[in-house]
């Protein structure tokens, strides 16, 4: 291949090019719109040798290895979940499917030499020399939508667009594709690679860059105009399909900003709107991905409208089709209505015959009409047809529809009128026969019916970053450069690979994690900004193979209020945890800090639980300081005074309350904390008698929840 292309660059120039601008791609010297079908491939002539033809690598297939194993992966996975609290519960977890293959130009060598001996009898001195380097394309895979909306576009059998990616442009090289299914469409496919033709296809658009031959006509293109159009307004990365484009290209010839002077008589104008196109995607744009790095993750995500690119892509695709539904409905009507008045013509014909030559002489009279209206009954003419012309009520040309989507000879609009009676063969005087006016051809009759689009309008493109000013015009009689798009596709064929279809549950012990939710114990929750600082949970695990995993949480105040009583610790999978039930095993423990400083840290605890309670190694303790009103009046007593000891965490601490008597106040509680295990407490009691006297009743100890302080020591 590169020996070739070397040959090819050192060629003398024979013809004049008219370039505009400098090219800064590599263009083929090959003519490209005198292509030639040989056998299973399509070949073009080298500009300056006629007799010298490159093949199109237009074999797309599924790449193989060494061993002749396909390169494909289809992996259908399940995730297990679990319901929430209020719903139903789960009876199938989640998932899908993950697929990934590569794909590249494939032709082998009896292809080419069946479409070199082909080509020999087309031209015997025909040989073929190389092959074709595209200059970029995309590729995209399709397969048939699960759900079908039926108010969208497409209807009963839409397709749709996985994904759109750079092609690759090299026979031999291959590149990778990869895409995600919901569990239902993998399904569908993992079912669809029991057959002979999976619900896969690879559809690719190509760009072929070469010479168009000399033209009969003049094009002018304002750049400063063409700017202005609106498929310029987007970012440079934004995807623009060929679609579009060729839309857009219409629109410019509307408003003036390309013209083209007519030379000679009738030009072929949709071969001309195909070039226009064709021109303005090789001046304007490239494929998709060659310029920038584009993320395609992201042309699954919406865009302004509310599609996202692949939507789009989607959509247009099932209208196209839709469209050719239509339109191939209509041509099957005509050609059935026509077939019926052929034939209706026909017997009346050959009843007019019976009548004028009478039923009696049945040899000479016989015979000749037999052969008279027998090539009229088969529907056939010898002589007459016009291929290639136009003919009216919409009827298409002669030109057949190529496999590649470019339609060869000439082409009118389709009417949107209601044909007439004698349909389109009719209205062209070539199609009358010497003797039988209003029979039709046949062959003319038949209008070819389109082949359904499966790629070439999702072919997308991006802006170059370059940017033409002035005027570009391509003379009558020029030689210049052009692009030519060739669509091509493929499935991907049966997959007679077992281990390249695997199911996997997602409950992988690699992947598997453990939660351990912490929370506070009820008993001192309500209690924990007014005992605690905090308290600190410390978790380790030890793996088998030696690893220690360790994690921590610490609760305050804070956290505590704003993650409602729920912490969490985690430890995952590690070598050698291959018993389920050991992995189970953990080890916890807690330190408490309270209020004064004291801290309370417990030992490391087994434990297996998913649970870790955090209950306080202190409990609440409410004592009742009352007083009788009599007795607080006979002993004359002003006012009292209770302090109530406890330890916490190893540090002394005291409460203290008073009763002010003066207001009548005869009863408080104070609240402290004590030891989980522990039920007595200490207090003192200080009175101020009436004559400012104070006595105190030293410390005392007690288990009791009410304590009696209107009574003076000795009374």
């Amino acid at each position: 291949m590169k020996k070739i292309i070397q040959q090819m660059l050192f060629l003398p120039l024979v013809l004049i090019i008219s370039m505009v601008y400098a090219q800064k791609e590599f263009v083929q010297r090959i003519l490209l719109d005198k292509p030639v079908t040989a056998g299973p491939l399509k070949v073009f002539p080298l500009v300056e040798d006629p007799n010298s033809y490159f093949y199109l690598p237009n074999k797309v297939r599924l790449g193989t290895d060494d061993n002749g194993t396909p390169q494909f992966s289809f992996i259908r996975f399940v995730d297990n979940v679990r319901s929430a609290a209020n719903d139903r519960e789960a009876t199938t977890g989640q998932g899908g499917g993950y697929v990934h293959l590569l794909v590249g130009l494939i032709v082998t060598q009896d292809e080419i030499k069946a479409a070199e001996q082909e080509l020999k009898n087309i031209n015997p001195r025909a040989k073929i020399v190389g092959n074709v380097v595209y200059k970029g394309g995309t590729m995209a895979l399709i397969t048939k939508s699960v759900i079908t909306n039926a108010n969208s576009a497409g209807g009963e059998g839409a397709r749709r667009v996985l994904g759109i990616g750079p092609a690759p442009v090299l026979e031999g090289d291959k590149i990778a594709v990869s895409f995600l299914l919901d569990k239902t469409d993998a399904t569908l496919l993992w079912e669809s690679l029991k057959t002979a033709t999976p619900d896969i296809s690879f559809n690719l658009n190509m760009t072929i860059a070469g010479y168009q031959s000399p033209v009969e006509f003049k094009i002018e293109m304002d750049w400063d105009k063409i700017y202005n159009h609106e498929i310029f307004n987007a970012g440079v990365a934004t995807p623009i399909l060929q679609a579009e484009i060729g839309i857009a290209t219409q629109e410019l010839r509307e408003s003036g900003a390309i013209r083209i002077t007519q030379i000679g008589e009738d030009p072929n104008m949709q071969r001309l709107q195909d070039l226009l196109t064709n021109k303005m995607i090789d001046m304007c744009f490239v494929p998709f991905g060659r310029e920038g790095s584009p993320n395609w993750s992201d042309l699954a995500q919406p865009l302004n409208g509310g599609q996202s690119f692949l939507d789009r892509a989607t959509t247009q695709l099932n209208e196209e089709r839709q469209r050719q539904r239509e339109n191939n409905n209509t041509i099957a009507n005509r050609n059935l209505e026509e077939r019926r008045y052929t034939d209706e013509e026909n017997r009346r014909r050959r009843e007019e015959n019976r009548n004028n030559n009478g039923t009696t002489n049945g040899g000479s009279t016989g015979g000749s009409t037999g052969g008279s209206t027998g090539g009229l009954t088969g529907g056939t003419v010898a002589s007459g047809t016009d291929s290639g012309t136009e003919t009216e009520e919409g009827n298409d040309a002669a030109g057949a529809e190529t496999a590649t989507g470019v339609r060869e000879g000439r082409v009118t609009p389709r009417s949107t009128s209601t044909p007439s009676r004698l349909g389109p063969a009719f209205s062209n005087p070539a199609n009358f026969r010497n003797g039988t006016q209003g029979i039709p051809d046949a062959q003319q009759q038949q209008q070819q019916q389109e082949g359904l689009q499966n790629i070439n309008i999702v072919a997308s493109y991006q802006k170059k970053t370059i940017k033409h000013t002035g005027k570009y015009t391509a003379e009558a009689r020029t030689y210049f450069t052009t692009s030519l798009t060739e669509v091509f596709g493929g499935n991907i064929g049966r997959i007679n690979c077992r281990d390249c279809l695997r199911e996997v549950n997602l409950d992988d012990p690699l992947y598997k994690q453990r939660e351990l939710v912490c929370f506070i114990d009820g008993e001192i929750s309500q209690d924990f900004d007014k005992f605690i600082n905090y308290v600190t949970v410390s978790m380790r695990k030890k793996h088998p193979g030696g690893d220690i995993t360790t994690d921590e949480v610490r609760v305050d105040r804070k956290n505590y209020n704003s993650e409602g009583n729920a912490f969490k610790l985690m430890y995952g999978w590690k070598t050698g945890d291959n018993d389920r039930r050991s992995w189970l095993n953990y080890e916890y423990k807690t330190v408490w800090n309270f209020f004064g400083g004291g801290t309370v840290e417990s030992d490391w605890q087994p434990s297996v639980n998913p649970v870790i309670p955090l209950k306080a190694p202190v409990r609440r303790r409410s004592v009742n300081i009352i007083a009788d009103p009599d007795n607080i009046k006979k002993n004359n007593i002003r006012s009292v005074t209770v302090r109530v000891y406890y330890s916490a965490g190893g540090k002394e601490q005291f409460k203290q309350t008073s009763l002010n008597l003066s207001r009548q106040v005869y009863s408080a509680i104070v609240d402290f904390i004590l030891p989980a295990d522990q039920a007595e407490y200490e207090y003192e009691i200080d009175w101020l008698t009436g004559n400012n006297q104070a006595v105190k009743s030293g410390r005392m100890k007690s288990s009791f929840d009410d304590i009696f302080v209107d009574t003076l020591p000795g009374k």
